[in-house]
This record gives C-alpha cells, sequence and structure tokens, in this order.
C-alpha cells in the first residue's frame, strides 16, 4: 500500500476567489472576460484549476485506495452513486448513471460512496441527506471533495475527515470500455474524503438527565476494536469502560488504584488499568486507560492527561481538536454533543412536523432529577463483584480463543449408519456460481484446508456447494446440500433434555451465567469410517469433511451426546445443557464463582471453545431456552405471547372477523368465551352499524388476556404418551403468523409483518417464510423431536425434493435439514389460527401500562384512535418502534410545560432529548 507524504498546509488552503465570480464554471469565466469584465489574473488560474478538478473527480478512484477507505469506516458500500452507463468504473454491485440519476435514487439504508464532478457535489449532498433522514440509523457515506469544498462545506458538518490526498498522489484511474483500468495523471490539488457515519439509533422512550455542557466525540479504535472516544478535558485521566472491555477480550490488568470521584459526587473503585492504541482517522497513539463503570454512551473517555500529553486543542467553532506528537500535527474531526436542548415542542410544531403518515414519534415524560446527575445504584449483593469475575474471565481466556485447527480425538464422534449400505452414493455436480461465489468457495475451501477441516478426496459421494447471505450482513455463509445423503442416513433417536425438567431444577438459584459454544459443530470430529460420504464438489476440487457438518441429519443427537458425556457430573446440579448452550445457577455469588470455575475448567481440559460474544456473565435475571429465569422463578418470554397482547383493536368489520375467527378456534379452552364475546359478535350481524364502545373494548381486552393465560398457554409436555407437537403456518400480502401446539392446545403465538423485501417474494416463499420464521423461534421446543407442520400451501409440502434452489431457498433447505417432522397440507378455511395471526392489521395501539399516563390523556387517544379513518384528525398514529416495547403516539395539549407528557418524532429523538 502507498504511503501518502505529510500534507502541507499550503496544500489546504483555499484559492482565493471573488465574490462575483465563485459562483461561475470556467466556460462563464471565459465569456465574462469576451465582454471586456475586468477578471483577475489569479482568479482566472484558479478556475482552470477548478475545472480540471471537476474533471478528475468524476474518474474512479484507484480499487485498492476504495477498498482502504471502506476497511477505515468498517462498512461495505453498496451503492456507487456515479458511475458510466456501462458500468465500467462503479465501485460497487448498485450504481447510478446519467440515465439512472442518483438524484432519482432511494439512498436510504445504502452505505453509498459519492464521488460526482464537482458542480453536481451539492445537489447530490442535498439528496443523499434528504434520504438518510428516513432511516439514520443505517445509511451512511464517504464523499470525495477537493480540499476547498466552498459552498457545499454545510453539508459536512458533523462528518468526519477520513483522508486527506496531497498533490502529486496517485489516486484515479480511469477506464477502458474493455472494464481494464488505466492510471491517471497525480493530482494537482489537494483531496480530501469525508465520511458521514449512520445516525445514531433511536432512544429508549425515557428523559436521560443531562449536564448541560457540550461535549465533544470522535470515533475511533481501541487496539483494533471499534469505540465512541469522548474528549473531556474536565476528568483528571482517561477512562474505559469495564462492559466495553470484556465484550471485546481487552486484557485489563488487576490492580489496587485510587478511589475515583465521579461527576456527581459519588466514589468508584476503579477495577484495574489498560494499555492500548487508540486510532482516530489519521492519529494514532499509545494511551493508559482505567478500567471504570461507566455510562453506555461512551467507551473510552480521553481525560486531562491524555490532553497535556498531546497538546489537545478544541476547537468548538470548527468542531475540531488539534493534537501533536513529537514529528506532526494532526487535526481531528469531532461531533458536537450539546444534550441541553430544550426538549418542549408545542403542538402547533408537532402538527407541521407530522406530515407524513408514516412518521413515528413517542412519548416522554418531563421530569427533571435533582442533582447532577442519577445517582449510581448500589452493589448487588447477590452478584459476584467485579474484580473477581475479571479475575476469573482472565484467568481462562484461552477459553475464549478462536478455534484454529483440527479437534482432539474424542469419545464421541459422528457416524453415518446409512439404511442400506448397497445403496448407490448420491452425487450431483457442481452447481455453478457467480464470479463473486467463486471467490468466496477459494477463500473458504483455503481457510478450511488450512485448519484441517478437509481433505482432497476421491469418494464417490457428492453433495453440492451453494452460498447464502449471512443475516445482517453481506458476507456470503458456504453450505452444503446433504439432503440426498440425509435420505438414506438411519436416524439417531437421541433424546434431547426436557425443557420443563431443566427449568425444575432452578429453585432457589439467584445467579445466572450463560455460555455458547463456538462454532460447536466443527468442535466435534467426524468418524474416519465416514469421512468420505461428507464429500462435498466444488469447482476447485473434490473435497470430504474431517468435522461435523452443519445439515447432517443426526448432528443434534451427537452434539448432545457429547456435552452429557462431558458435564455428566455437573447437569442438574449447577449446569444445564441443551446441546451448544450452558447455563451456570448458583445460590449465592461465593457458589457461583466456584461453580464458573469449574465449568471453564471442563471446557479447557476437554479443548472446547465458548464464544465470548455469545457469552453472559453475572446476571439476575436471563433467557435461556425460551424463558426468562431469575430469583423470582420461570417466566414465559414475553415475545412469545406478544402477537396477541400487542393486537391492536380492530377498526372495521373485517379486523374484528381477523380476531374472532382466532378466538373461536380456542373458545374450548375459554370460560363463559360467549358471553365475553357477545358485544363482539354482536358487531358482525348483519345490517349492524359499525359501533365500537367501551363495552367492545372491555370484551376484547378480556379475550386477549384470556387467550394468553393458563389454561389456554401450557407448558410443552416431553412425558412418553404425550401428545404430539405441531405447528400451524400461514402467510397474507400483511404478513407471516403461525401457532406451537402440542395436542390442540396453544404452547405460544407469533406473528410478525412483512418487510419491503419480503413482500416482493412469490406466494411459495412467503409461505415457506412463515415456516422458516416459526422455527427459528421455536426451535428449543421442537429440535430433536418428531412433529408436524400444517400448511395451507399445497406446493410448500414438496419443498424437500425441488430439484433445483435459489439461494434464499437453499439457505432454508439447510436449516430445515436438522428437524425431524412431516408435512400435513391443511386448506386455507380450515387454518384459521395462523391465517389470523398472518393478517393481524399493522395499526396503532395504546397500552395503558405506564402510571405516569394520566386517564384523561389515556381517553383522548383511545376516542381519536376508535374513530374511522376518514373522520380523524389531520395527525395519524403510527405504529410502535419494533426496537422497542412502546412507542406511543399522542396528540398534545396546546401548550406544554415541565410534567406533561410530551410527543417526540422519532427522526427528532436526538436533538430533542
Amino acid at each position: 500500500m502507498k504511503t501518502h507524504p505529510p500534507i502541507s498546509r499550503t496544500h489546504l488552503t483555499r484559492p482565493l476567489i471573488p465574490k462575483d465570480f465563485a459562483h461561475l464554471s470556467l466556460s462563464q469565466f471565459r465569456q465574462r472576460r469576451a465582454s471586456k469584465v475586468v477578471v483577475p489574473a489569479q482568479t482566472v488560474q484558479t478556475l482552470i484549476c477548478a475545472s480540471r478538478m471537476r474533471k478528475k473527480l468524476s474518474q474512479c478512484v484507484a480499487r485498492e485506495e476504495f477498498e482502504r477507505l471502506q476497511t477505515l469506516t468498517g462498512k461495505t458500500f453498496s451503492l456507487d452513486a456515479m458511475a458510466d452507463e456501462s458500468g465500467n468504473n462503479a465501485l460497487c454491485t448498485q450504481y447510478c448513471h446519467k440515465a439512472n440519476s442518483f438524484l432519482k435514487f432511494n439512498a436510504s439504508g445504502h452505505h453509498v460512496w459519492i464521488n460526482p464532478p464537482y458542480c453536481l457535489l451539492d445537489t447530490f449532498l442535498k439528496h443523499y441527506l434528504k434520504c438518510k433522514r428516513t432511516r439514520p440509523s443505517d445509511t451512511s457515506a464517504c464523499i470525495v471533495v477537493p480540499a476547498w469544498p466552498g459552498k457545499f462545506r454545510k453539508h459536512l458538518h458533523g462528518m468526519t475527515l477520513l483522508q486527506e490526498y496531497p498533490v502529486g498522489t496517485n489516486l484515479f484511474n480511469s477506464i477502458n470500455p474493455s472494464g481494464t483500468q488505466k492510471q491517471t495523471k497525480p493530482l494537482q490539488y489537494p483531496v480530501q474524503v469525508w465520511y458521514d457515519a449512520p445516525g445514531p439509533k433511536p432512544l429508549t422512550p425515557t428523559l436521560h438527565h443531562t449536564s448541560g455542557h457540550i461535549t465533544m466525540h470522535v470515533s475511533g479504535h481501541i487496539n483494533g476494536c471499534p469505540a465512541r472516544i469522548l474528549v473531556d478535558s474536565g476528568a483528571s485521566t482517561s477512562f474505559i469502560n469495564t462492559n466495553f472491555a470484556l465484550k471485546h477480550n481487552l486484557n485489563i490488568h488487576p490492580a489496587s488504584l485510587d478511589t475515583v470521584q465521579m461527576a456527581n459526587g459519588n466514589c468508584q473503585k476503579p477495577l484495574g488499568y489498560l494499555h492500548g492504541t487508540i486510532t482516530a482517522q489519521a492519529f494514532k497513539c499509545p494511551v493508559y486507560l482505567t478500567a471504570m463503570d461507566l455510562t453506555d454512551a461512551y467507551d473510552v473517555i480521553l481525560g486531562d492527561d491524555w490532553c497535556t500529553q498531546y497538546k489537545a486543542c478544541l476547537d468548538y467553532a470548527t468542531c475540531s481538536i488539534r493534537v501533536q506528537t513529537s514529528n506532526r500535527k494532526y487535526t481531528l474531526r469531532t461531533n458536537l454533543t450539546n444534550p441541553s436542548t430544550n426538549p418542549l415542542m408545542s403542538a402547533t410544531q408537532l402538527i407541521k412536523s407530522l406530515h407524513n403518515e408514516e412518521d413515528q414519534v413517542f412519548l416522554a415524560i418531563i421530569k427533571p432529577l435533582s442533582g447532577d446527575s442519577a445517582p449510581t445504584l448500589p452493589p448487588n449483593p447477590n452478584l459476584i463483584p467485579n474484580q473477581p469475575l475479571l479475575n476469573l474471565l482472565d484467568e481462562y481466556k484461552d477459553v475464549f480463543a478462536p478455534l484454529t485447527g483440527l479437534p482432539p480425538e474424542r469419545d464421541v464422534s459422528h457416524t453415518i449408519p446409512l439404511t442400506d449400505p448397497n445403496i448407490k452414493p448420491p452425487y450431483r455436480p457442481p452447481y455453478r456460481l457467480s464470479p463473486r461465489e467463486m471467490e468466496e468457495a477459494r477463500t473458504q475451501i483455503d481457510d478450511l484446508l488450512a485448519k484441517g477441516y478437509i481433505v482432497p478426496s476421491t469418494s464417490p459421494y457428492g453433495a453440492p456447494i451453494l452460498f447464502v447471505k449471512k443475516p445482517r450482513s453481506d458476507k456470503l455463509r458456504m453450505c452444503i446440500d446433504f439432503r440426498a445423503l440425509n435420505r438414506i442416513t438411519i436416524k439417531n433417536r437421541y433424546p434431547l433434555p426436557r425443557i420443563d425438567d431443566l427449568l425444575d431444577r432452578l429453585h432457589g438459584a439467584t445467579i445466572f451465567s450463560s455460555l455458547d459454544l463456538q462454532s460447536g459443530y466443527h468442535q466435534i470430529r467426524l468418524s474416519p469410517e465416514d469421512q468420505h460420504r461428507c464429500a462435498f464438489t466444488s469447482p476447485f476440487g473434490h473435497y470430504e469433511m474431517r468435522v461435523l457438518a452443519f445439515g447432517l441429519a443426526n448432528a443434534p443427537a451427537t452434539f448432545q451426546s457429547l456435552m452429557n458425556n462431558i458435564f455428566k457430573d455437573k447437569i442438574n446440579k449447577y449446569t444445564l445443557v441443551y446441546l451448544d448452550d450452558l447455563l451456570v445457577f448458583s445460590k449465592t455469588p461465593e457458589e457461583h464463582l466456584i461453580h464458573l470455575r469449574d465449568v471453564l475448567e471442563t471446557l479447557r481440559q476437554h479443548k472446547l471453545f465458548a464464544s465470548p460474544e455469545k457469552s453472559t456473565f453475572n446476571k439476575p435475571e436471563l433467557l435461556f431456552l425460551g424463558h426468562i429465569i431469575s430469583q423470582d422463578g420461570i417466566k414465559v418470554d414475553p415475545a412469545k405471547t406478544k402477537a396477541i397482547t400487542d393486537w391492536p383493536t380492530p377498526t372495521n368489520l373485517t379486523q374484528l372477523r381477523s380476531f374472532l375467527g382466532l378466538a373461536n378456534y380456542f373458545r374450548r379452552f375459554l370460560e363463559k368465551y360467549s358471553v365475553m364475546a357477545k358485544p363482539l359478535t354482536d358487531l358482525t350481524k348483519l345490517n349492524t352499524p359499525w359501533a365500537w364502545s367501551p363495552l367492545c373494548e372491555e370484551a376484547f381486552n378480556k379475550i386477549k388476556q384470556a387467550l394468553v393465560t393458563a389454561p389456554v398457554l401450557t407448558a410443552p409436555d416431553y412425558s412418553d404418551g404425550a401428545p404430539p407437537f405441531s405447528i400451524i403456518c400461514d402467510a397474507s400480502c400483511a404478513g407471516i403468523g403461525a401457532v406451537l401446539l402440542q395436542g390442540h392446545r396453544p404452547i405460544a403465538y407469533e406473528s410478525r409483518k412483512l418487510t419491503p423485501a419480503e413482500v416482493n417474494y412469490t406466494t411459495t416463499e412467503q409461505e415457506m417464510l412463515s415456516v422458516i420464521h416459526a422455527l427459528h423461534t421455536w426451535r428449543c421446543y421442537v429440535e430433536g423431536i418428531p412433529f408436524t407442520i400444517h400448511t395451507d400451501h399445497c406446493p410448500n409440502t414438496f419443498f424437500s425434493t425441488q430439484p433445483t434452489l435459489s439461494r434464499r431457498q437453499a439457505r432454508w433447505s439447510e436449516f430445515l435439514q436438522q428437524f425431524n417432522f412431516e408435512w400435513v397440507y391443511k386448506p386455507g378455511p380450515q387454518n384459521t389460527v395462523a391465517d389470523a395471526l398472518s393478517r393481524q392489521p399493522i395499526l396503532a395501539s395504546i397500552y395503558n401500562t405506564s402510571t405516569t399516563l394520566n386517564q384523561p390523556l389515556l381517553n383522548t387517544l383511545l376516542s381519536v384512535t376508535q374513530q374511522p379513518i376518514a373522520a380523524r384528525p389531520p395527525i395519524q398514529w403510527c405504529v410502535q418502534h419494533e426496537r422497542f416495547k412502546f412507542d406511543w403516539a399522542y396528540h398534545p395539549h396546546r401548550t406544554l410545560t415541565p410534567a406533561h407528557t410530551i410527543a417526540v418524532l422519532t427522526r427528532h429523538r436526538t436533538r430533542m432529548l
């Protein structure tokens, strides 16, 4: 990688252009000169340079430099805002050009590369910022500009200067029609690359106390881990958040340090110290950090000791921090935070803002806290103190190391017995792969070969490979299509633990920790006699697996057998094991520390490795196998019954009939159902006008409550002779729905709306999506036992024998292979439960759960939402935010004062609160 020489200050000087000529292009200047308008010679030369810069910036940034910038941002850019029509110089998969202008493209949700001609920068930036306002949390961009960015400087406010290129840098390439790159002349003027990071995610509906001071923060890295860094000259020393250090496995050295006084006057004992390296933009320096329990707003605080060492100068006017080392000066671009912005918003302001029906708002209670800050909570006496826990995890940090090689020989290995030893080995030639998939196949196969997980093969068996996109990522995952092998494999009936039995062992426990093994299947070897049966074909050769592969029929049984053998003397005493999920529970902190050490020592002895990202330690309450466990007992996960409890009030006859269709299916389990439902069923009578009364609302809420309480929702029964499990699924244009039953009694409901991309799926794919979503949700209930899936879409029943699969279908097929189920076709009129769930309307909801919401306000809300849509006020109520349990909509009073409940637009949360 070419290193750039230090940037001279003269390179960053803005050329002097008189205001009368600053807006003109070079051709317009020449016309002025032809008409004998006096133009200074320096201005003419500057504009000639500007014209060359416009042409230069319309070319393609060199691929290697683009990838380096992409690495610095930590984002994979998905949209090139300016390419030629053939796409030869496009740097991203999607691109815009003259015929398909970026100005007509909705860039929200994309990570955009913006490198247009200089004359288009202003309009491109305005369009990008407009798109980002709709989805700030997942929209970002890199913008290439001259080092004297002129009138669009205001658009770059709050962005980070990622890189500067001085005169003479070979930054751009021109692209021939054949697609080959041709290097152009070096830069004649300095160029900057600015990075606009994704905006903050919406805040939870609470009003935090703030100090009222403007603070500066930058995005950077500590020992290579992305971190939010606050520069606070008021802090006497520099700190790191203990939770951040534990999450990223940073080595905190225990030490006895002086007590630190916090801003609110409370004192806190540091947990240790860390020697690290801070990287922020082009600046890199060593740093000494004290480990403390800080607020989650920032990961690192750089205090007065750092400011003094690097002569930091905080410039609020330019939103920058100037620092210097012994041989160079740096300027860090920062983001300002002014948390003291007045959060009050009048009704008139809100009505003007809520011009879009899809705008989201939430309520906050204006209730300032006393003192400088909220008081720190006292330590929980039922939990292990942080210092002993840190010492323990540091002692066993090798248990959380990444996998590097073949697992050791164990007492349990995976075998593949065949139904007929003389059966013809199944073989399929390789699937065709795209260029990107071809490159990914080479990379992943090389990685598996290096770890020893695969070896070259001459086996007559062969399963093709294909690639699926990883969830919430642009990366590809290689999958092996073992469907043909699974059809001829004798199924292993090794039992998985009964969930109710596991949960019964937690009586009296007050402290919990959970561990999740990393790539658990890859930590078990295949039997040498059966390795040839797990052979797969690829464009680069024929290979066979040496470790357990995801998608093999008996993989869960083998894995559970191994875990039971390893933890047999600890299971049900202080450890629960379900496949790769481990739970450690204890009655006292002292016991828990001993139990944790014992479990970690067992993992070390058997060379099993846990995932630090998926493990949780020292908690009074956590989620395990679909249940929330705590010292108070076992509670059902609210997500199980959310589909029913969040059902909004019907606003028309169609929505009411959909709800009653669900309730009628379970009426045999509801006491006096006919009496409860009478106000609702009366509304469905012929020629009855729609009038939703308080009596209807009361009946509606009673039925919802009855549907999610005993005896309707029963605990799963895994005893001999228990009724079989079944899942009923359905999809509609509004969403997908499912219900988990044992016999005829429901265990859990599930429904959700379709994403914009899923709306475009075919009917068959939407119906299959409802099945996949249900199995993801209820895997802990049905994995390892036989069950049935009921669908009203007949093509789903032939999915396992479908000859060709798309990427999406291949991912689903691989997931389905770990379950033992049968398809049952159930025509639509008989599939009332899931059909009702899938057609649940996506409307506004009012939840009477907040004690701070007074009854008059609640009545106002209910009266508005009960009106027909045509008769409602101009403000349309919006659905609850998907990330939070409650997201209120509220029509405020004429004026707002402290102690009122206020409405704030979701997109304005960061600014308002």
